[in-house]
Parts: structure tokens; C-alpha cells; sequence
């Protein structure tokens, strides 16, 4: 009578598990499982501390730091979001993108240069640092180049290192994009009076002329890196092109003054119109599994080449897709699913980190935070819950496991062993429900598996997503809720779980460690 009655409660467990978070708990009991073996040995070294970071741009440090005049008052929701990605810390934070160029720190007897829009200065500065003592966090921190000035560098250099110190900064960066300086406007001139290159209107104006290229890039960056102060490494050449990469990382050698490699990754590109073409920015084509590998494809030849040098090789500029994003896409559930994706490629292929590009009002952003009468409130976007869950998924120590079986192409399976003695699996379904049987190894699987989710409405859907059944949603805290669990019972074929199509199911198990005794 017990036995049957364990037995009963076991199938109604199951089909709990098999079920939550998904539309069809009866077709998903009757369907054929797809079976996952997991292998115990790992293919990568231990996730790196820090390897997940932010992407600023200069303007958005001191709007979502607010006013704060020491470290305990710094925008306590941003701490917490961003801690929440990185709980071991250190934290990286990448500052920079395309105002690294379009901002200078006044030159005492200069003429602000054509294209910049923005002075950074003392106040500024001292919200960086804030926000660095709050966070202990590292900047990789921008100088403008495309000013053709080192006079102009060498002085921001000195003023940001004055003002911020060494501790907090762990890199600077000459420019931003160098490949782009004859492609994207340095300003505009309409009716003869010069305007913001983003404006959109009159007549653009580049900082270098049509034949500008790599060479071109490495003398002038060497010519200022002369200038730079020589206690803070370079990092480097910040660009998305494998072209301009290459030639870049043969100074490794021939200097020491080069700290990290460098380079940015979009999944899809807002500058391409035809729908077919598979960078065009849609969720089709953010959900296929190109736009995850994309994003490290020169990760496999210069991600060795930093790590020989003994420098690391960081992503410090990732997004879903390029130039602000496009909305629709990359401020929907896809990113949260191709994000965890992509920064489990990075993972696997030996990038040491990535910072994901936020700031205010972008599709491509984590959050957007508000400074209200009751306090700072943050609006979470879908794809901060796809980089929680890789952070969940991956912390840092972890190494990725082997997954030899084959599985669907719509789901994207992988599989960690913590220091914690942990195995953590985690199930990108892009498609429709499935039932996912993971075998565990020989040592593992003697107990209940946790079981959480991160679903939506719809792979479409820009807010209603939960993780573990709760929601971020306007949050004034930052912090994550404790998470609804399911739990998995092992039977003799492993760990059974339901795979809702457009989600994400992370299945954590682990072995029991003897004690010293032995028993």
C-alpha cells in the first residue's frame, strides 16, 4: 500500500515537473523524450571571475549613479542589478562605445574639437569613482582618438587616473571603432552651422579621409600610446572587425604596454534592409543558432593568441543588434534566449569576459532606471533575465561539460560541474515543447533535481517574463525573488523535465561528497 501510494506521488511530481511553465502537460506526459547524456569531463578552464560586465556609455554614468555623494548612496538598484549578474565580483564595467569619441575632458586653452558633444570633468568623475567603490569594480575605460589629438588623450588619461585612481582603472582604451571613423559621421553641417553627427540632417563631415585604414589606425594608436600614462595597460583596438584585429595583436609582442585584447560582437545588424539576409535584425533570425556562434567567430584565433601573450581577450561590447538596437527584437523574449546562448559560446570558445551594452532608452539594454519622488525604479528588459540565467547557469569557477548525445536543433542544451560539486543543465528551447530525459554521471544523480524557469508569453513578448515564477518588473530593489523550484525525482533512465517551447529550463543536481571518515 505505501509503495503504490510513493509511486502515485512520484507520477504526480513528475507531471509537475514535466508540465510547469508550459501549455500541454498532457501531450508533453505522452511525448518521446529527447535524451541528453552528460559527460563528466570538462572542455573548458573555470569561468573567470568578473566575466560578466556592463557596457556604458560616457553620459549614462552619472545619470544612473544620481547624486550621490558617497559610496553607500549610490543608485542602490543599479548596485544590486548589476551584483545580481556577478556576486563574486570583481565587477567589470566597460565605458565607452561611440562617446568615447564624441567626449573629451576640457584642454585648459583649446578649442573643444568639431565632433564632440560632451565634457566630462570633476563631477563626473567623481560618480565613476563612487560607483567603483560601491561596486569594487575595474573600468575599461575610453579616450578620444578620433580627435587626432594626443595632446587631447594624454590629458583626459591623466585627468580620469587623477581623479578615479589606478585601483578602479584596469585599462584604457585609444578610441573606439577606428574602422567606422569614415563611415560614421564625426559631425554634420546644416545651414552652415555645425550639428551632432546622429542628428540625421546636413551634410556629414568624417574625421578621416576615405583611405584610412588598419596601418593608418596602428601608427596613429602607437603615436598616442607614447603619450598615455605608462602605470595603466592598453586595451584594444575595441573594433568589430577581424581585419583590423589581426594586425593589432602582432604587438603583443613587440610591447608590454598592452594589457587586454578587445572587440565588439553584434548577433544582427541594423544597417542591413533585405529580410532575407540572415543579419537582417528579426526574432527568426535572432533565434537561430548562427546569431549565437556569430558572435565569437574570431574568438577561436585570437582568444589564444591574448592567452599566450598572458593578457586576456574580452568582448567588451555585445548586444543583439548593432546601432542602438531595433526595436521589436532586441527588446523581446529572443534576446533573453539568444543571450544566454551567446555568452555560453563566449564561454566555451576562451573569452575571459563579456560586457553587455546598456544605456538609457536603448532596445538593447538590460534596464532602464528612473529616479522617482519614492526612490530609483528599474524597468528590467527581457535580456537582463536571459544574462541572470547564464550567471546562474555558469557562475564563476564552473567549467562547461561535455553534452556528446545529439538533440534537436531547436534546442541548445548545455551543461556545467561547479566548485560546488554541482552539475547544472540548462535547456534553450526555441522551439515547441519537449521532453528533455538528461542522464547524469555515474556519481551523480542520487538525489531530487531543482528545477526553474525562465518563460514568457510568447518569444515576441517585451515584458511578462518570469524566472522561477517571479518577475522583476519595476523593481526598487534589484533584487532577484526567491525562485518557485520543481523538483525532479532520478529514476533509472535519469532526470525527466518539460522544455516549454520559447524558454529556458535550468535542471540542477549533485553528487554527495563523503566526509573525511569515509562513510
Amino acid at each position: 500500500m505505501r509503495a503504490a501510494l510513493r509511486r502515485a506521488l512520484g507520477l504526480l511530481a513528475a507531471l509537475a515537473v514535466l508540465g510547469a511553465g508550459g501549455g500541454a502537460a498532457a501531450s508533453a506526459a505522452s511525448a518521446q523524450p529527447v535524451w541528453v547524456g552528460v559527460d563528466r569531463a570538462p572542455v573548458t578552464a573555470p569561468l573567470p571571475q568578473g566575466f560578466l560586465g556592463i557596457a556604458l556609455e560616457v553620459s549614462t554614468v552619472p545619470r544612473w549613479v544620481g547624486s550621490a555623494t558617497t559610496p553607500a548612496q549610490v543608485n542602490p538598484v543599479l548596485v544590486q542589478l548589476l551584483r545580481n549578474l556577478n556576486p563574486s565580483g570583481p565587477y567589470s564595467i566597460r565605458i565607452g562605445g561611440q562617446s568615447t569619441d564624441r567626449s573629451w575632458w576640457p584642454v585648459p586653452n583649446l578649442t573643444a574639437p568639431a565632433g564632440v558633444t560632451y565634457a566630462i570633468g570633476s563631477s563626473w568623475a567623481k560618480a565613476a569613482l563612487l560607483l567603483a567603490e560601491r561596486l569594487d569594480a575595474r573600468y575599461v575605460m575610453g579616450v578620444n582618438l578620433e580627435a587626432n589629438s594626443p595632446r587631447i588623450t594624454q590629458y583626459e588619461a591623466g585627468q580620469l587616473l587623477a581623479a578615479i585612481g589606478r585601483k578602479y582603472i584596469r585599462d584604457f582604451e585609444i578610441g573606439n571603432e577606428p574602422d567606422l571613423y569614415t563611415h560614421t559621421p564625426w559631425y554634420r553641417v546644416q545651414h552652415g552651422r555645425r550639428v551632432p553627427w546622429y542628428i540625421r540632417i546636413g551634410t556629414p563631415y568624417y574625421a578621416r579621409p576615405a583611405g584610412y585604414n588598419e596601418t593608418d589606425f596602428l601608427t596613429e594608436w602607437q603615436q598616442t600610446l607614447a603619450a598615455m600614462p605608462s602605470s595603466v595597460p592598453i586595451a584594444g583596438p575595441d573594433t568589430a572587425s577581424a581585419q583590423w584585429i589581426g594586425p593589432f595583436s602582432a604587438l603583443m609582442g613587440k610591447t608590454h604596454r598592452i594589457g587586454m585584447l578587445d572587440s565588439h560582437a553584434y548577433a544582427l545588424f541594423n544597417c542591413v534592409t533585405d529580410p532575407s539576409n540572415p543579419k537582417y535584425p528579426s526574432i527568426p533570425h535572432l533565434l537561430e543558432r548562427a546569431a549565437a556562434t556569430r558572435i565569437v567567430r574570431g574568438a577561436s584565433e585570437f582568444a589564444p593568441l591574448a592567452h599566450h601573450s598572458g593578457i586576456p581577450y574580452r568582448i567588451d561590447e555585445m548586444g543583439s543588434v548593432s546601432c542602438d538596437g531595433h526595436s521589436g527584437v532586441s527588446d523581446a523574449f529572443a534576446s533573453a534566449l539568444w543571450v544566454t546562448d551567446a555568452l555560453f559560446e563566449a564561454a566555451r570558445a576562451g573569452v575571459t569576459g563579456v560586457n553587455l551594452h546598456s544605456f538609457p532608452n536603448s532596445s538593447n539594454g538590460l534596464f532602464d532606471l528612473a529616479d522617482t519622488r519614492t526612490g530609483w525604479v528599474a524597468d528590467v528588459h527581457p535580456i537582463y533575465y536571459g544574462a541572470l540565467m547564464f550567471a546562474q547557469a555558469d557562475p564563476a569557477g564552473a567549467r562547461i561539460i561535455q553534452i556528446p548525445s545529439a538533440y534537436p536543433s531547436t534546442l541548445r542544451i548545455w551543461a556545467t560541474i561547479g566548485a560546488d560539486h554541482k552539475v547544472r543543465v540548462l535547456i534553450i528551447n526555441v522551439g515547441s515543447h519537449q521532453l528533455v530525459t538528461i542522464h547524469a554521471p555515474k556519481g551523480f544523480g542520487s538525489r531530487d533535481a531543482s528545477v526553474e524557469r525562465l518563460v514568457a508569453p510568447s518569444v515576441s513578448a517585451t515584458s511578462g517574463e518570469t524566472i522561477g515564477g517571479q518577475t522583476l518588473g519595476n523593481t526598487t530593489t534589484g533584487e532577484v525573488p526567491t525562485p518557485t523550484l520543481q523538483w525532479a525525482r532520478p529514476q533509472k533512465t535519469g532526470y525527466t523535465v518539460g522544455s516549454p517551447g520559447g524558454s529556458e529550463t535550468l535542471v540542477t543536481f549533485s553528487y554527495r561528497v563523503k566526509a573525511a571518515t569515509g562513510k
